[in-house]
């Protein structure tokens, strides 16, 4: 060992530390005429990177037409679907539904309160990512909207009467 680290080690263990137990130096032996193992040949490189790929990269979408608001449609009444859950097991049939631009019912009046929390959790977590929206009618009654869907206020008010979903 090193001086220095003879001494720490004395220190910390004791007198009985032996300073050539540890000789790293004399481990280490560099072996000469030996080649490095990192060079590249350049060329086989750019002749690789010239050549046409297997699968060609996937389109980029732009940043603008990311962000640009997808059409929307009215929707007759017919085509939103009323669902009562019972359960949190219900939720893959919701989520299929409103990815396919169904506008959905939510009534909760039968579900328990956990189960409709997870429900209301999962709904707006889709709504959020969607750009669409979930809006609530009555304490336990909620309508999720997909982003392609419009509603008038008009439109609403007349919903919440034809379903008589007051409180």
């Amino acid at each position: 060992m090193s001086n220095g680290l003879s001494k720490v080690a004395a220190f910390i263990l004791g007198p009985s530390a032996k300073a050539d137990d540890d000789s790293f130096n004399d481990d280490f032996k560099p072996v000469p005429d030996e080649e490095p193992t990192d060079i590249v040949d350049i060329e086989a490189v750019k002749s690789r990177r010239d050549r046409p790929r297997a699968v060609p990269p996937a389109p980029v979408t732009s940043l603008e037409q990311r962000r640009r608001t997808p059409a929307t449609r009215a929707v007759a009444m017919s085509e939103i679907l009323h669902i009562r859950p019972k359960s949190f097991a219900e939720a893959a049939a919701i989520g299929e539904s409103f990815k396919d631009g169904v506008p959905i019912i939510l009534n909760m009046t039968s579900t328990d309160e956990k189960p409709a929390q997870k429900l209301i959790d999962f709904a707006s977590g889709m709504a959020f990512v969607t750009d669409g929206k979930l809006e609530r009618i009555t304490a336990k009654v909620f309508i999720l909207i997909p982003a392609t869907v419009h509603f008038s206020e008009a439109e609403k008010n007349q919903l919440v009467d034809s379903q008589n979903l007051h409180d």
